[in-house]
């Protein structure tokens, strides 16, 4: 793909209320870019039962979003989602903490991306294929339940497991595994480390080459529509500054994070690599990705 920049501007504003064991959080966040604009707003309540042992969880959420397109004004879709959630947490011991959460999530509208397109087979082109633009269905529908638990080990130390599956109305199926390990060292330093893994089933409106134009009512050639794995692997460390550095905070942090990143295609080509239409070596991405902030609460 061609390089590009891109700036997004993202306000935001919330309110918690909290009655007696009840917690109730409302918000509104807008989020603009040059050909996109998102709106939502949201509700969610929680109530702790059970000595504050169990705690229960709902929570609604409302966007709206516009779809422009760089290069033709009159161009603009637009899309709703609405998203349910439910969730339970419960303290196991006085070192186990696991929670379960279910998202039913409902998107209607223009759900494609303006920009991409998807290839079919033409023997009138010097490459043996041609473009067209995608069209996806009008609708998703899509769930998502999750397993959390984390575990307090002896010398201070916590074990985070989670597992999480998903499927939808397109066809896509995908679980994914994530452990996570926090140390801290003496008064200031607290290490983390952690490994995820991920699998997903194509859309069943998904192909890297179709066999002719219009082949199909709905096409789409999007790799994040494919059948495909990632692993990652993650390192970090947060040292916590003396407080006379910044005399005004409670606390402040410097924090440095590495991931490393690889994604499997199973069925995305990359194109820019000698082969048969078709035959183009599969696509694979490596990235690292390195973060580096300060954090202070006062």
């Amino acid at each position: 793909a061609s390089e590009y920049t891109e700036e997004r501007t993202e306000i935001s504003a919330g309110v918690d209320f909290l009655h007696e064991k009840t917690m109730i959080s409302t918000g509104y966040t807008n989020s603009e870019e040059n050909d996109f604009e998102a709106n939502s707003v949201f509700l969610s309540i929680g109530q702790d039962f059970f000595g504050d042992l169990t705690t229960l969880g709902m929570g609604f959420t409302l966007g709206n979003n516009s779809v422009r397109k760089n290069g033709d004004s009159s161009f603009e879709e637009e899309t709703e989602t609405r998203r349910y959630r439910l969730s339970i947490s419960q303290i196991l011991s006085k070192n186990m903490i696991a929670s379960l959460g279910f998202e039913s999530v409902i998107d209607e509208g223009y759900l494609n991306n303006p920009y991409r397109s998807v290839r079919y087979l033409d023997a009138s082109s010097g490459l043996g294929y041609s473009y067209e633009q995608e069209l996806y269905p009008a609708t998703r529908n899509s769930d998502a339940v999750a397993l959390r638990a984390m575990y307090h080990l002896p010398y201070r130390a916590a074990l985070k497991a989670e597992y999480r599956s998903f499927s939808d109305s397109w066809g896509i199926e995908a679980d994914s595994f994530e452990l996570r390990y926090t140390h801290p060292y003496k008064d200031r330093w607290i290490f983390e480390a952690k490994i995820r893994r991920y699998d997903q089933t194509q859309a069943e409106f998904y192909s890297d080459l179709f066999a002719f134009q219009g082949a199909t009512t709905f096409r789409a050639r999007d790799k994040e529509l494919s059948n495909f794995s990632s692993q990652s692997f993650g390192l970090g460390a947060s040292y916590e500054l003396r407080s006379s550095w910044l005399s005004w905070s409670n606390k402040s942090t410097v924090n440095l994070y590495w991931d490393y990143m690889q994604f499997d295609y199973g069925n995305f080509r990359d194109v820019t690599q000698a082969g048969l239409p078709g035959e183009e070596p599969l696509y694979q991405l490596d990235a690292n990705i390195l973060r580096l902030f300060f954090s202070v609460w006062y």
